[in-house]
């Protein structure tokens, strides 16, 4: 997550685990979202990293860059398309992707509303596109 995008390069050239999974349940995917290295998003996404992991709180790669503010890591999970990402996780506090932006918009994110984040997504999920009607523990739906 530091942004050696050169020595990811290598670890996958030899054949490094992109599933590999830490303590926490994080991997490489969710690391460079949590350095905010969309170049290494976009390589380790070409060779198959798994773009719907989740952590051991739930939370995949979308969420941490929605919750870290990162919008260019947002964009380039957003612009992957196979396979395509779901937007609809929830993590252990039942909070969508799509709840996080509704907490960020009130904060320090606004170049990114939750209009973009509609026309900008391409989904898969249960309800075949963001479930607006998503039940929290926290948060009933994104439109309370």
């Amino acid at each position: 997550h530091q942004g050696h995008i050169d020595i990811v390069r290598i670890l996958l050239t030899h054949g490094a685990n992109l599933e590999q999974r830490d303590a926490d349940g994080d991997t490489a995917l969710h690391y460079a979202c949590f350095g905010n290295q969309p170049d290494c998003i976009s390589l380790l996404l070409s060779k198959g990293a798994n773009i719907n992991s989740t952590n051991s709180t739930g939370c995949s790669s979308l969420h941490i860059a929605i919750n870290k503010q990162l919008l260019e890591c947002t964009k380039r999970l957003l612009e992957h398309q196979q396979p395509p990402i779901d937007v609809n996780l929830q993590d252990i506090y039942g909070d969508t992707a799509l709840h996080d932006i509704g907490l960020s918009i009130s904060s320090t994110f606004p170049p990114f509303t939750s209009d973009s984040f509609l026309a900008n997504t391409r989904v898969s999920g249960d309800h075949g596109g963001v479930d607006l009607s998503a039940l929290t523990g926290t948060h009933p739906t994104i439109l309370h």
